[in-house]
């Protein structure tokens, strides 16, 4: 097994044992999840597990079945402990995300993985605010796994470190671990900074 299989994998093990602290800290009490966060993002998940696959993501697929398994399992836990109701944004991406699933059967596989990609990025929004007006609604720890799992899982794309080899299928396999990364890097980042009612 070669260094992009095994940071793909750890990019899959670090992601599952984000989504395990983060459902531990659920059952405990202190993080309330958004709804419509984890609602999007599980058809969402499916949608991009599909098409990105088909768009020929091997070692960095592990990421998107780890996304799928744990969005699917947190969505059903918002149910009853989960926070906020469904925004004219939140409605309008799920909307988007059924138009998707309809483009993987008009056009193919990477107009979906592109929209949905769009989509899953709206899906995050809810969350980003809330970490930084109600920081203690999330749990840090699982945040920063998530973090690393997607920086481990760009290391997987081989021909990231080659820019003079890069091609529309090195974007395709780079966009999602690139945008986890950073969206999980934001939230790490409010859910870490000193809050405003402490700064003297």
């Amino acid at each position: 097994m070669g260094i992009k299989e095994i940071a793909g994998l750890l990019g899959g093990l670090f992601t599952l044992l984000a989504f395990g602290t983060y459902i531990w800290s659920i059952l405990k009490g202190p993080t309330k999840p958004k709804r419509a966060t984890w609602w999007i993002w599980t058809m969402n998940s499916v949608l991009l597990l599909t098409s990105y696959r088909a768009e020929g993501a091997q070692e960095t697929v592990w990421l998107a079945v780890a996304y799928t398994l744990g969005c699917i399992t947190v969505a059903l836990f918002t149910i009853k402990r989960g926070a906020g109701g469904w925004s004219q944004l939140d409605r309008f991406c799920f909307g988007s995300a059924i138009i998707a699933a309809a483009l993987w059967v008009i056009i193919g596989p990477l107009a979906t993985f592109i929209t949905t990609l769009v989509i899953d990025l709206c899906g995050v929004m809810p969350t980003i605010y809330g970490s930084y007006h109600d920081p203690e609604d999330e749990d840090k720890l699982s945040w920063v796994l998530w973090f690393v799992g997607g920086l481990v899982s760009l290391m997987a794309v081989e021909s990231l470190f080659t820019p003079t080899v890069w091609s529309l299928n090195t974007l395709t396999l780079v966009a999602y671990p690139a945008q986890i990364t950073i969206t999980a890097g934001i939230i790490v980042w409010f859910l870490v900074r000193t809050p405003k009612n402490q700064l003297t």
